[in-house]
């Protein structure tokens, strides 16, 4: 379902789709599917992260938070490290 609407740029159809991800992205997460997971959320935020609406904003927030405590979790600093070079340049 998510594949049907995940090219649209409209706000709301945008919003709604980058949710059905962060929630495919939690469910994955309490499934234990690290990598399967990992993909989901690093694709939310690739697509998405150009988008300027304060909902998607922090519904990305939110997907980076779990993507960066998945890691520490998982002890994977370098990973942590190039998640947050590639998502947050500074």
């Amino acid at each position: 379902m998510i594949a049907s609407y995940v090219d649209q740029h409209e706000p709301q159809i945008a919003a709604s789709v980058a949710k059905a991800m962060v929630a495919k992205g939690f469910s994955l997460t309490a499934l234990n599917r690290s990598k399967r997971r990992f993909a989901v959320f690093d694709e939310v935020i690739t697509r998405h992260k150009d988008i300027p609406e304060l909902q998607i904003a922090v519904l990305l927030a939110g997907a980076m938070i779990v993507n960066g405590l998945n890691l520490i979790m998982l002890n994977r600093s370098e990973k942590r490290l190039q998640f947050r070079r590639r998502h947050h340049p500074i």
